[in-house]
């Protein structure tokens, strides 16, 4: 294709994948209920790029591991339904050979990680 198509596209797709984390960040964040609003620009800053960093590894076809702490003894059921949940739903993922080039740049996470 040429630059003129794929110019735009790339453009659109970095920009729905920056929404998409910024609304995961922010969903994250009201889950959190913060004593105080005063870090919550500061950890919606390292989400968004904990967010970044796992999806530039995950488009670059690397398998990523995210483990889980299990609830605690005095956790309700509904805590510890979602922790089954999660567990069956990672025995079922398939990881397919991918293709072509990836829409995001892998970036140097202990450069990112100083600012």
């Amino acid at each position: 294709m040429p630059e003129t198509v794929l110019v735009p596209m790339k453009e659109h797709l970095e920009e729905t994948i920056q929404k998409a984390i910024a609304a995961h960040a922010d969903e994250i964040l009201a889950k959190a209920k913060l004593q105080d609003g005063a870090r919550e620009n500061e950890l919606r800053n390292g989400l968004s790029w904990a967010l970044q960093s796992i999806m530039e590894k995950i488009e670059a076809g690397m398998t990523v591991e995210i483990r889980v702490i299990p609830p605690a003894k005095g956790a309700t059921v509904a805590e510890a339904d979602v922790f089954r949940d999660v567990a069956a739903i990672a025995k079922q993922l398939e990881f397919p050979k991918l293709t072509g080039e990836p829409v995001m740049v892998l970036t140097d996470d202990r450069a990112n990680a100083a600012e």
